[in-house]
């Protein structure tokens, strides 16, 4: 035996010799939720909603929001290589991935009720948390922050006001090590304080680089939060929270997957530069752990966060403050061709800043009538400063862009002031014993500023500014609309229908290349229908929901190659597609037998682009219609299944967990035939012994190990340079992707004392 399993056997054979304990009885929770701005059974809100709770979470080994994907149905969370901490996330089809601070996400995730206004830092660390709702569709006129496709509320621990540790420390494959701390304790009789922090390193070493020898995807990440709880009369409540992040890991590494038409790939010497000629999706390296990349993979993040909610409750009524402030910096170095070649890579740097402030009035106005009435403001600044290598020559080499030295550099900076605004209302109204309605509105104002100074060169150590420096001003007013009807059949079964409404504002192409193409574009809007039903079987030993949704995307927001001059082709945004989606859904708790705990869900969907119009660049004035293509994350058939078996064991407990997951194929590109992700099914697995303070965990990830690519993309000429007249556009320059993690397997220890008889 290894050393370290031998240390595991030795930990098992102690816990022989202390007092019997009594083994897990599991039962179906009576969960609540406040997302319609009151406390009600969540089996008994109209709304799609799957509330994880802290047990859940401490049932297995999950460690990022993308482990607890299956959970809920039709939701698919995948990692951004550009973004520290990202996600790319997808709500029944409706979903957003880019990069860029100047789109908002299409589905909204908050902590603790503060909206994180990008994709980064959306990828969160699943400790010290007290639940996650995941919410389908929009809830437009319940909150302030806008979405299409749903959201995710993240809610931590509030400080106990009493002495308590919980520490949970790991290690596994590739050097990987863990540590994370909750620790809690009273300040004086109003106050309770907690002091929280999450470790992780990992040198990466499943994706080796074969042109330099380095290990690529280490990560070196530290988060520490401290919180006060000041419970300043009966009727005041006010929590502080401040969050620090640093993030000193790599870049993900990427893997090169060019087709013959890249430019990367047309000049090459026996295709050394092409995606491997074994099958799509293949590697240039032969091995989803090989990358070839040549230039640095550093990246730098940094987050102060605070947050700030008060609760007032008098007469009947509660108004609730929450005040959040996030300001990131980012700087990220990324070989973009993914080969051993100088084609083209960047260094980007991003700092953002947010500020956010809602209001929320609510009372219980009657036996029969609920209101609850909002103020949301938020405001950010998003900076932007890109130096772009080698792809200046190689552009102008091929004919398509004026002629460069190899050392001369594009750089670009983009300046984004954004500031929304909303006003909301709802009601809830009780008919009788089983009818209840409500109804919603919102008005939502967003205003946009938009400085950009595109395509300067960079000569040695002398900046050339670009001829042009652009400056926009856009404004957009969206109202939204919700309502529902519901019916209470008996005390164990409900059915409800319900329709809302969801947008994600407009903004600017901050990688304009010129000013024709660095138009603004609209928000796009998604209308929601949908029929369910929640129901419970057999004395709460079953309780089954099921849901129809019909999903209508209009204005969607689209990244395509246009004539914007005679003789220059661009890339530019546009809302110039609309997406249909038709689905059904399906979860379940079980409790066949007491110490048997089971789970699942079920989605199938069928979404199609209805349409997509493009210029026909073989024919000037013409338009392409792409309709028929299926949106990005947006699989057929997905579904999940779990089971938790707890049983006595000489002086503790095991639990034995065991997770299914299969997902059938979906695109990250719609019009890449080389972004499908094929179907594929990932087995989770891990084992605890549960004795006195001490918990002790084998588990497994991605048990059969397989391999799937995340996310693809193919970048194009017109994406960086404004074509010159009479050049012959190629299909694209580099086309490149990321894959995901392969299995990891390891020891997870966790310790919670019990300390309240330590001070008396």
């Amino acid at each position: 035996m290894t050393p370290r399993i031998w240390s595991i056997v030795s930990c098992l054979l102690i816990c022989l010799i202390s007092p019997l304990q009594a083994e897990q009885n599991f039962t179906i929770s009576d969960q609540t939720t406040n997302i319609r701005l009151r406390q009600e059974a969540l089996q008994w809100t109209p709304e799609s909603i799957t509330i994880i709770k802290k047990s859940d979470l401490e049932s297995s080994y999950f460690r990022d929001l993308e482990d607890i994907q299956g959970f809920a149905p039709g939701v698919i969370i995948d990692n951004l290589f550009s973004t520290p901490q990202g996600a790319g996330i997808s709500m029944r089809g409706v979903g957003s991935s880019q990069n860029s601070k100047g789109f908002e996400p299409a589905v909204a995730l908050s902590i603790d009720g503060v909206y994180v206004g990008t994709h980064a830092s959306q990828m969160q660390v699943l400790f010290d948390i007290e639940q996650i709702e995941i919410v389908r569709g929009p809830q437009m006129t319940y909150r302030g922050i806008p979405n299409t496709g749903g959201s995710i509320n993240i809610v931590r621990s509030k400080p106990t006001g009493q002495y308590d540790v919980d520490v949970r420390a790991s290690f596994g494959d590739y050097d990987h090590r863990e540590l994370d701390a909750v620790i809690n304790f009273p300040i004086a009789d109003a106050i309770a304080g907690k002091v929280a922090f999450s470790w992780k390193d990992e040198g990466g070493d499943y994706l080796r680089n074969i042109t330099n020898g380095r290990g690529e995807n280490s990560e070196d990440r530290l988060a520490i939060s401290g919180s006060l709880l000041w419970q300043l009369s009966d009727q005041v409540t006010a929590q502080y929270t401040y969050d620090n992040e640093d993030d000193a890991g790599d870049t993900p590494g990427l893997l090169n997957i060019s087709t013959q038409t890249d430019l990367v790939c047309i000049n090459a010497v026996s295709n050394e530069t092409c995606g491997s000629s074994i099958g799509l999706a293949v590697p240039q390296t032969i091995s989803f752990e090989r990358t070839a990349q040549n230039f640095s993979n550093k990246r730098r993040y940094k987050g102060d966060h605070h947050t700030l909610r008060i609760d007032f409750e008098w007469a009947g009524r509660t108004l609730t403050s929450i005040t959040g402030f996030r300001n990131t910096e980012e700087k990220m170095d990324t070989d973009l061709d993914a080969t051993q070649v100088d084609f083209y890579s960047i260094s980007s740097e991003q700092d953002y800043e947010q500020f956010s402030q809602e209001f929320r009035l609510t009372e219980q106005y009657s036996e029969n009538l609920h209101y609850a009435l909002g103020f949301y403001y938020l405001s950010s600044q998003y900076d932007l400063f890109q130096e772009e290598f080698f792809i200046l020559n190689a552009l102008g080499n091929a004919g398509l862009g004026a002629s460069h030295d190899a050392a001369d550099v594009q750089w670009l900076t983009s300046s984004t002031e954004s500031t929304y605004f909303s006003i909301f209302a709802h009601v809830d109204y009780v008919l009788d014993d089983q009818w209840t309605v409500d109804f919603g509105s919102r008005v939502s104002i967003v205003e946009k500023d938009f400085n950009h100074r595109p395509s300067g060169v960079r000569i040695n150590k002398s900046y050339l500014p670009s001829p042009v420096n652009i400056s926009k001003n856009k404004d957009w007013t969206e109202w939204t609309f919700s309502a529902g009807i519901s019916y209470q059949v008996d005390e164990e079964a409900m059915i409800y229908f319900r329709f809302s409404e969801g947008f994600r504002p407009g903004g600017f192409n901050e990688n304009a290349v010129s000013v024709e193409s660095a138009t603004s574009y609209g928000s796009e809007t998604t209308d929601n229908w949908e029929l369910g039903m929640k129901s419970e079987w057999f004395n709460d030993k079953l309780r089954l929901n099921m849901a129809y949704y019909k999903i209508d995307l209009d204005n969607k927001q689209e990244q395509f190659i246009a004539l914007v001059a005679p003789g220059r082709l661009e890339s530019v945004i546009d809302n110039v597609a609309t997406i249909e989606t038709n689905g059904f859904e399906l979860e379940f708790e079980a409790i066949p037998i007491e110490n048997l705990y089971l789970r699942g869900t079920y989605n199938h969907m069928g979404a199609d682009y209805k349409t997509y119009l493009v210029p026909d660049l073989a024919n000037p004035g013409t338009e392409l219609n792409l309709k028929g293509l299926r949106p990005n994350r947006a699989p057929k058939d997905t579904y999940f299944f779990s089971a938790l078996y707890s049983f006595d064991f000489a002086s503790g407990i095991i639990n034995i967990y065991a997770g299914y997951r299969f997902s059938d194929d979906y695109q990250t590109n719609p019009k890449i035939l080389v972004a499908k992700v094929n179907n594929h099914t990932t087995w989770d697995f891990s084992i605890d012994y549960m004795w006195r303070d001490w918990t002790f965990r084998l588990f497994s990830q991605n048990v059969k190990n397989k391999r799937y690519l995340q996310n693809v993309v193919n970048l194009t000429d017109a994406d960086v340079v404004p074509l010159v007249q009479g050049a012959t556009n190629a299909t694209g320059l580099v086309t490149f992707t990321e894959y995901n993690r392969p299995r990891y397997t390891g020891f997870e220890l966790i310790y919670r004392p019990d300390l309240s008889g330590l001070f008396n």
